[in-house]
C-alpha cells in the first residue's frame, strides 16, 4: 500500500510539475501569443552582449532611408558587436515586393514599416506580434509620443506589430527669402508664426499673390492630395472621412466644410494643382510656403534654400495637425526574433534615438529628447542658429492620424484610398471639371459602400 501510495504521489507530483513548467514556459513566450503571431522561438530580451546572429534588414531602396537605418545599426553594434544586420533593399514598389518575397521564404528578418501598412502587413502575416517582447521586457510605452506608438498598432488599437523610430508631424516651412523679396518682413503681423489661424494664413497668401513676386511663384505647396493634410483639414471642421466602424462618413457639412476650405486654396490661386506638379516646387523656389514634415529637411539643405519652419496653421473648430511615423518590426518568419528584438529595443532607448537623430531627418519619439534643447536633433541644421525645432513637437495634443481605413478589411485599402482620391479629384477639379459637392459627395459614398458591400 505504501509504495503504491507513493508512486501515486510521484505521478502526481511529476504532473504537477509538468504543468508549473507550462505555465512558466507560456509565461515567458507571452500568454497573448497565438499561432497567428508566428515565432516559436521562447521569449529572451535579455541576451548577452556578445549573442551572435546574421540578420537582414528589408528597408527602402532610397539613399536617406539607408543612411538612416545604418545610422542605427553602427551604434547597435558598439553594444551588440556579433549580432550582424545588413541592409536589404528592396525595389520598386516595396508593399508588394515584401509580400513577394513571403512566396519565396526570403522575408528579411527586420522590416522597415510605415504607419500605413502596419495593419496590412498584420494581416498578411507577414509581421511578428511584439507583444510578448514588450511584456518581458517591461516596455514603458508612457515614454513615448502615445500617438506615434499607437500607429504601430494594428488599427491603433490593438498589439503592437511596429517600433515607432520618430515622431513626425506636419509643419509649414516657409522661404524667408521669398518672403523678404515680397516685402514681408519679420516685424509684419503677416509673417508665418507658431499661433496663426487659418484665417491669418490665408491672408499672407493674399498678400503674396498681389505682392511683386513672379507670376509662377505659389504662395504655398499646400500637399492637398496627402491623407496628413486633407484628413486634418475635414476633422478640423468636425468631419470624418470613415466611421470606426469601417463606413464613409464625408457626405456630412462638417466634412464638405473642410473640403471647402481646401478647395478654397486652389479657387484663389494660393496653391498648385497637386495632380499637375512635376517637380517639387519648394526646392525649385517656385512656392513661398510648404506643407510637410522633418524627413524633407535634408533635401531643403542640399537645395541651398533659406528657409524656416512654423506650426500648421489653426484649422476649424479643432485645429488638428496630421501626424505620423515609421518604424521596424520583426518578421514572422524570422528564425531571430530576440536578436531582432534587442535591435528594436536599442532603437527605442536613448542612444538608439540620439543615433538616428544624427541624420537630421528625425524627431525623437522619446519624449525626454524630443523636448531635450541640447539633444542631437535640436541642433540640426547648425548652420540655422535660429531654426524653429519646437515646430515639430508643440501641439500634439492637436495630431491627428491616418485612421480612417481602421475598420475596413485589408484588400479593400487600395480601392478605398483611390475613391477618397476621386472624391478630392470631383470636388476640388484636379483632373476634371469641380462637380456639384453634394452631388459628389452622394455618387463617392455610393462607390464606397459598392466596394465594401463586394467583400
Amino acid at each position: 500500500m505504501k509504495s503504491r501510495f507513493q508512486k501515486v504521489l510521484r505521478i502526481a507530483v511529476c504532473a504537477m510539475l509538468v504543468a508549473i513548467l507550462a505555465v512558466t514556459t507560456l509565461l515567458a513566450t507571452g500568454c497573448g501569443r497565438t499561432d497567428f503571431d508566428g515565432s516559436t522561438v521562447p521569449v529572451d530580451v535579455n541576451l548577452p552582449k556578445d549573442t551572435a546572429a546574421n540578420l537582414k534588414m528589408g528597408v527602402l531602396d532610397d539613399a536617406s532611408e539607408k543612411t538612416s537605418a545604418q545610422a542605427i545599426i553602427d551604434a547597435f553594434n558598439e553594444v551588440y558587436p556579433n549580432i550582424k544586420i545588413t541592409l536589404d533593399p528592396i525595389s520598386g514598389n516595396y508593399t508588394q515586393g515584401l509580400l513577394s518575397r513571403i512566396k519565396s521564404d526570403t522575408v528579411p528578418d527586420i522590416l522597415y514599416v510605415g504607419d500605413d501598412t502596419i495593419s496590412y502587413f498584420a494581416e498578411k502575416k507577414l509581421l511578428l506580434n511584439l507583444d510578448a517582447h514588450m511584456d518581458a521586457a517591461k516596455f514603458d510605452t508612457s515614454l513615448y509620443y502615445d500617438s506615434m506608438i499607437k500607429l504601430g498598432q494594428k488599427n491603433q488599437n490593438g498589439s503592437q506589430y511596429m517600433m515607432p523610430r520618430d515622431y513626425n508631424k506636419v509643419v509649414c516651412y516657409y522661404n524667408k527669402d521669398l518672403l523678404a523679396e515680397a516685402g514681408i518682413t519679420k516685424d509684419n503681423p503677416l509673417y508665418p508664426n507658431d499661433d496663426w489661424t487659418y484665417d491669418e494664413f490665408l491672408d499672407l497668401c493674399e498678400a503674396l499673390k498681389k505682392s511683386s513676386l513672379s507670376s509662377d511663384i505659389y504662395p504655398v505647396d499646400a500637399m492637398l492630395a496627402w491623407p496628413p493634410v486633407f484628413n486634418a483639414f475635414i476633422r478640423s471642421y468636425g468631419g470624418e472621412l470613415m466611421t470606426v466602424d469601417g463606413k464613409p462618413a464625408f457626405n456630412t457639412p462638417e466634412a464638405k466644410e473642410g473640403l471647402s476650405a481646401m478647395k478654397t486654396l486652389l479657387d484663389k490661386g494660393y496653391t498648385i494643382n497637386p495632380m499637375q506638379k512635376t517637380e517639387e516646387i519648394f526646392n525649385a523656389e517656385k512656392a513661398v510656403m510648404y506643407f510637410a514634415v522633418r524627413p524633407i529637411m535634408s533635401n531643403l539643405q542640399v537645395a541651398g534654400i533659406n528657409y524656416d519652419a512654423v506650426s500648421f496653421p489653426f484649422i476649424g473648430e479643432k485645429g488638428y495637425i496630421g501626424a505620423g511615423t515609421s518604424g521596424y518590426g520583426i518578421a514572422r518568419s524570422s528564425k531571430h526574433p530576440n536578436e531582432a528584438w534587442a535591435f528594436l529595443a536599442f532603437m527605442m532607448s536613448k542612444d538608439g534615438q540620439q543615433a538616428f537623430s544624427k541624420t537630421g531627418n528625425a524627431v525623437p519619439v522619446l519624449k525626454s529628447l524630443a523636448t531635450d534643447e541640447d539633444a542631437i536633433w535640436n541642433t540640426i541644421p547648425d548652420i540655422q542658429a535660429r531654426f524653429n525645432h519646437k515646430a515639430f513637437i508643440q501641439f500634439d495634443e492637436r495630431d491627428t492620424l491616418k485612421d480612417y481605413l481602421n475598420g475596413v478589411n485589408v484588400d479593400l485599402y487600395a480601392k478605398i484610398d483611390s475613391a477618397m482620391l476621386n472624391l478630392l479629384d470631383n470636388y476640388m477639379g484636379w483632373t476634371v471639371a469641380a462637380g456639384d459637392p453634394d452631388e459628389v459627395c452622394a455618387k463617392v459614398e455610393k462607390d464606397i459602400n459598392r466596394i465594401l458591400n463586394s467583400d
